[in-house]
């Protein structure tokens, strides 16, 4: 997809179910690597992955797949990081008396235009236990009216809600890896995200005016 922007490209994966221990990475995953490096710009990566990782699961699940690792390597080469809320439910099923609700369906993306992030369409009637799922990009550049500008009031941050919400978002950092300079920007750039979700939500909006001139 072109924009006045930059060039976007979406992939849309599934990646057959596989045991937590394999270590073989799916033909699919190389072609998306390869795919990301030859073609610059803007990208979205999303589909049904089939695998678990602390990254995304629910806190009290603990599956782990050695290939998410892999996923996570390679969408990290061009700066993509997990939109998709840690925890929340994408497939519900019931097997018998088992009843399973996990995260695999996921949502990377390097674009920072994301208007809203990844949540389930309760409203929409489906058959299948992959429960459908909404987000939202702004692409492109509005001219019609200038930016209201948002301002924080620093003032009155909520320092419990802020260290809260902050731990809640960090839990997970401890089983990523940092044996390469592509790992270690990921992790940078998850913190930074974990930082901004804190401070969206302790630290209040005070919404200014469109010709404020910011003194």
């Amino acid at each position: 997809m072109s924009t006045t922007k930059e060039d976007i490209y979406i992939h849309n994966l599934y990646i057959e179910p596989t045991t937590h221990s394999t270590r073989d990475i799916p033909p699919i995953l190389l072609n998306l690597r390869r795919l990301l490096l030859e073609n610059k710009g803007g990208h979205i990566i999303l589909g049904d992955f089939n695998l678990h990782h602390p990254l995304w699961n629910s806190p009290t699940y603990d599956k782990h797949h050695y290939i998410a690792n892999d996923l996570l390597d390679i969408v990290s080469e061009v700066g993509a990081i997990l939109y998709t809320p840690r925890g929340l439910a994408t497939r519900d099923c019931q097997r018998g008396i088992h009843h399973e609700r996990t995260t695999i369906d996921l949502l990377f993306s390097n674009l920072e235009s994301i208007e809203a992030i990844p949540y389930i369409r309760e409203d929409l009637e489906q058959s299948s236990d992959h429960l459908p799922i909404e987000t939202t990009f702004l692409i492109g550049e509005n001219q019609e009216n200038p930016p209201i500008s948002m301002k924080r009031l620093w003032n009155r941050l909520d320092s419990v809600v802020f260290l809260s919400i902050f731990d809640r978002e960090t839990s997970y950092l401890t089983y990523l890896p940092l044996n390469s300079r592509e790992s270690i920007d990921y992790y940078i750039d998850l913190l930074v995200k974990a930082i901004e979700i804190a401070v969206d939500i302790a630290v209040p909006l005070k919404r200014g005016s469109p010709y404020d001139k910011g003194f």
